[in-house]
């Protein structure tokens, strides 16, 4: 048997490192968790590559004029709705990697196929979510780092309630200030092709604390094992697309292409109220 100072020291070893890592991501949560908006600085001097790539595949998307910053009043109606559309996007993408997908390292774009990065999901969600009549200004695509430094697109929603985020790796829909990433840019909410830099010095965490056991969000995931678990993809988003049973939610009937929300005259997903952008800033 070996003596117990030589199992210590291997174990210390790991541990004191792991300690000062958790001390210091409690520490920066504590400080920026009575921060209920992303607090933002300068201009970037440019938007981001993969923003750029967008634009040029979508360039009438990005053909935008700059609107005074709103932020949606939430009420039950539009939680519940922006809840929904997250876990059908959640749960009906296939997650791939640009380059499985593409070949490509980075590609902005819509999963129009059924299978995207992190960053398609996110954009999909801000489509879908547009097309229901959320303004513009209070959805937003941002860049964050994970503990290991890697880059991860996700969703700002701006609501009268603090920054809430939309993440293809949970379900959940958090404030920002309680997810494990430091941020680092994102859209200002007057103009989609301006970006803004994030002030956050919070301590990334390891996001495998927050995914799901199957992995089926993360970008990571291989395409045999992605296409295992979201066996039935369609070849477009706009089609049913098939969950398995234990994943499987319904769109709401605000989505402009859903056989309900067709007949009606308007779109029930639109938020009842917004208001201005108190707070000075981009």
């Amino acid at each position: 048997m070996l003596p117990l100072r030589a199992i210590a020291r291997p174990i210390g070893r790991v541990a004191i490192p792991a300690v000062i890592s958790l001390i210091a991501y409690f520490a920066s949560s504590v400080a920026r968790a009575g921060e209920p908006y992303e607090p933002l600085g300068a201009p970037t001097s440019a938007p981001p590559s993969g923003w750029l790539q967008f634009c040029d595949t979508y360039s009438t998307i990005c053909d935008t004029k700059s609107l005074p910053p709103l932020d949606v009043v939430v009420d039950n109606d539009a939680w519940s709705n922006l809840r929904r559309i997250n876990l059908w996007v959640n749960h009906n993408i296939n997650p791939e990697t640009d380059m499985d997908h593409y070949g490509m390292i980075q590609w902005w774009r819509y999963p129009d196929d059924g299978a995207g990065a992190c960053h398609s999901y996110a954009l999909l969600k801000r489509r879908i979510l547009l097309k229901a009549g959320w303004p513009r200004q209070a959805l937003l695509m941002t860049i964050v780092h994970e503990s290991d430094g890697e880059g991860h697109a996700i969703l700002t929603v701006a609501t009268d309630r603090g920054d809430y985020i939309l993440d293809n790796l949970t379900d959940k829909i958090l404030p920002w200030s309680q997810t494990p990433y430091s941020y680092y840019m994102r859209q200002s909410q007057s103009d989609p092709n301006a970006w803004v830099w994030i002030k956050d010095d919070h301590a990334a965490f390891p996001t495998s604390s927050i995914r799901a056991p199957s992995a089926r969000c993360s970008t990571r995931a291989s395409a045999s094992a992605a296409a295992g678990t979201m066996n039935g993809i369609s070849s477009s988003w706009r089609a049913a697309l098939p969950a398995p049973a234990a994943c499987r939610s319904t769109l709401p009937d605000c989505w402009p292409e859903h056989p309900i929300a067709a007949r009606r005259s308007r779109l029930d997903c639109t938020p009842s109220r917004v208001r201005p952008r108190g707070r000075s800033h981009p």
